[in-house]
Parts: C-alpha cells; sequence; structure tokens
C-alpha cells in the first residue's frame, strides 16, 4: 500500500485537496477534461497541443505558469484575459512571489508542488478571509503539461 503524505505544512491550508479531481466549477471541469483529451497515453499532454486545444470559452479563464531556472518560484507566462485580476498581475513574465494577491499564490505554489510530486492533476478549494471579515472562495486546478525539458502548469 502506498501512502501519500503532504509535502508541506501549508497544505493543511486547504479546505480541501482532490487528488483524483472532480472540480466543482463547469469551467474547471472543462478544463480537467481537456487535459486528460490531450494527455491521452501520454505522461504529460504537451503544452503546445493543450492550448490550442482549449475551447475559445475556456481560453479567458486559463494560466499558464513554468517554474524559474532556480525552481524557488513559479513565472507566469500566458494568462486569459478573464483571470488576470485573480492574481492580481497586469502581465505575464511575472513570478507568482510578485503577484498583488500573495495569500493566493502561496496556494497556488502548495498546489504546484503537490502536482509535481504525483505528475498528476490536482484539484485545491480553500478560502480566503480578508479584513472586514468578507471571504472568498477558490477552486483551483493544477494540471501539469510538458513543454519541453520543463513541466508547466495549467490552471
Amino acid at each position: 500500500m502506498t501512502e501519500l503524505a503532504l509535502p508541506t505544512p501549508a497544505m493543511r491550508l486547504f479546505d480541501e485537496i482532490d487528488l483524483a479531481p472532480a472540480p466543482q466549477s463547469t469551467i474547471l471541469q472543462r478544463s480537467l477534461n481537456t487535459w486528460r483529451e490531450q494527455r491521452a497515453d501520454q505522461v504529460l499532454p504537451s503544452a503546445t497541443s493543450l492550448q490550442s486545444s482549449v475551447a475559445s470559452t475556456l481560453t479567458p479563464h486559463v494560466f499558464i505558469f513554468s517554474p524559474t531556472p532556480e525552481g524557488h518560484d513559479f513565472c507566469l507566462q500566458w494568462v486569459g484575459e478573464d483571470a488576470v485580476g485573480i492574481f492580481e498581475c497586469k502581465r505575464s513574465d511575472v513570478e507568482l512571489s510578485e503577484f498583488g494577491n500573495r495569500r493566493l499564490a502561496v496556494y497556488a505554489r502548495q498546489l504546484f508542488d503537490l502536482a509535481t510530486t504525483r505528475q498528476e492533476a490536482v484539484c485545491g478549494r480553500f478560502t480566503l478571509h480578508h479584513k472586514g471579515k468578507i471571504s472568498t472562495a477558490y477552486e483551483l486546478l493544477a494540471a501539469p503539461v510538458s513543454k519541453g525539458e520543463e513541466t508547466n502548469w495549467l490552471f
């Protein structure tokens, strides 16, 4: 029997981590289905084939990140127009550590680390509590894709 040890104590911040993803969001369900179709019998689908196969209705909601050369952070390579406000970034080529929504970036990094370990798609659900008792619920999907020797991440 194999046990999965979560990679960091920060994983306890999540309300739920789905290692056999079944996203609640329709957009994430469709993104995961597209990822699985493109993966077929490969270890990971290619970033190019996945990007070209993402339906126009999904494109505005998708992010693609890649690890930095040092391996300590992830850099935004491409972002859909509706997804820009989620991380509070205005352009691509920005590292997670530079995002305006740093707390959300921490969660994304944890999902990337878990997906790296598993080489599988992972879904995480969590709530961020803001000042003034306003809470925002999030559901993120980290799905690894191959781009040559690199592993990138699709949301």
